[in-house]
């Protein structure tokens, strides 16, 4: 979960390159190349009014797309407590979305680590 703070007008615009940036710099410096990377963030972060998080998870998934070690998770559905915060049972169905995501990015690269 990761990108909310960078949901405004200026950081957003630049939000996938420096992702990408970061997933290599972290492949690099924990000299893990095939590391799997899960992407999502609060997509309900604002209440609906914040216009930047639709291009910070447009740009999530862009990244999630082209790198076939990435996968991107759709939060849009979790529940929230507030617009900034998951409730219990939206954590909880987030972290469900995420393990599935990163149990079938293991599935589809087994033995290539």
């Amino acid at each position: 979960m990761q990108g909310e703070s960078d949901a405004g007008p200026v950081l957003a615009q630049g939000y996938a390159k420096a992702l990408a940036r970061m997933i290599a710099a972290l492949r690099r410096d924990l000299n893990a190349p095939q590391m799997h990377a899960v992407l999502a963030l609060n997509q309900q972060f604002g209440g609906g009014k914040n216009e930047s998080v639709p291009v910070v998870a447009a740009a999530q998934r862009s990244v999630a797309e082209a790198d076939p070690l990435n996968r991107w998770v759709d939060s849009s559905a979790a529940t929230t407590a507030n617009n900034a915060h998951f409730d219990a049972q939206g954590i909880l169905a987030v972290g469900h979305w995420m393990g599935a995501a990163l149990l079938a990015l293991e599935t589809a690269h087994s033995g290539t680590n």
